[in-house]
């Protein structure tokens, strides 16, 4: 859901960058049919979504990593200790993007990712703190996956308006 709702922001923003997912568990496997529903009420098709696991390659080409929960980062830092620079929980990212301030006109987007990451501890994904994770509403009700959908979103709005300042506060499409 939350690659969905990001590429629909960033189309809505004229924004061509690549937003992927992937997972831990499972390959192939078609979108829980209640994500599909939420989505298709928000006007975001991803019936065609099919999950692919992480790989080191997949961490690598990333320019930013973004997980929901911190057990999912940790295992993102373990298989590539050099990635900690660029994963976040999307709490983080955005808790974090709002202390550092929006990415600024002559700055690029790993510039403002070194700053978002500037000062946080090497621990980061070590232990659990529960306000930083967006549960996975898998095996869930509807209703949870509306709920984890509205919560997604709203972080990314901020997010995009962090990242994209500028485009953010004058969209491209309505």
């Amino acid at each position: 859901m939350a690659a969905g709702l990001l590429r629909h922001r960033l189309d809505q923003l004229d924004v061509d960058i690549d937003v992927g997912s992937a997972g831990f568990t499972l390959h192939g496997k078609p979108v829980d049919r209640k994500a599909v529903a939420a989505m298709e009420r928000r006007g975001i098709d991803i019936s065609e979504h099919r999950s692919q696991l992480v790989s080191p390659a997949l961490i690598d080409a990333a320019l930013i990593v973004v997980v929901m929960v911190q057990r999912h980062g940790r295992d993102i830092v373990e298989c590539r200790p050099a990635a900690l620079c660029k994963t976040f929980t999307l709490k983080e990212l955005v808790r974090r993007g709002r202390d550092a301030g929006p990415q600024r006109d002559n700055e690029d987007a790993d510039e403002w990712i070194d700053r978002v990451h500037s000062g946080r501890p090497i621990d980061t994904f070590v232990g659990s703190t529960p306000e930083m994770d967006i549960d996975d509403p898998l095996g869930r009700s509807w209703r949870t996956f509306e709920s984890t959908a509205d919560e997604i979103d709203s972080h990314l709005a901020e997010l995009v308006g962090l990242w994209w300042p500028e485009l953010a506060s004058h969209p491209v499409h309505g």
